[in-house]
């Protein structure tokens, strides 16, 4: 999609040649998307499943957390991934708004 390659890859971190600003936030915003995606499917769902309600708030409860709480924990302290975002876009909005 970004025209990366993975030279890192395991089951928790994933590194990509191609560090755009897709690439760097995309595991936060696939989890609040999965979250919220959880969160309706719940709503939709009939009382007359109570597994599946089960099943919809757990995956919500589980996406919800990691995505808000590294979002957190990389914004306010300044590393990770999001703190390379809100640099990097930073930047991109400084030199958008003000071009050299």
């Amino acid at each position: 999609m970004t025209g990366g390659q993975p030279p890192v890859i395991s089951s928790v971190h994933f590194e990509c040649s191609n560090d755009t600003l897709l690439v760097v936030a995309g595991g936060t915003w696939i989890n609040l998307l999965a979250g919220t995606l959880f969160f309706l499917l719940g709503r939709l769902t009939s009382p007359n499943y109570p597994r599946w309600k089960y099943f919809f708030s757990i995956a919500m409860a589980t996406n919800l957390y990691a995505g808000t709480g590294y979002f957190l924990f990389s914004g306010i302290s300044g590393i990770g991934a999001w703190a390379t975002f809100i640099q990097d876009g930073a930047d991109l909005l400084i030199s958008t708004v003000f071009p050299a």
